[in-house]
């Protein structure tokens, strides 16, 4: 039987989001398990999101 796969994504692209770490306990999880994993960042792809991280408190960020 072939080996199942996730794919886990996590919504926001905030350095250390709760998101991002919950991703990381359940990839382990999952491959504790026998499950293989494919972790997908919005952060490593040109998408208009805002990030906060990026902005400093005198910053406005431009219209989308």
């Amino acid at each position: 039987m072939p080996q199942p796969e996730l794919l886990l994504l996590a919504g926001g692209i905030r350095s250390g989001s709760l998101n991002e770490k919950l991703i990381g306990c359940a990839s382990q999880a999952a491959r504790d398990r026998g499950f293989g994993i494919t972790r997908l960042s919005l952060s490593d792809y040109r998408l208009p999101l805002f990030g906060a991280d990026s902005l400093s408190l005198d910053e406005v960020p431009e219209a989308l």
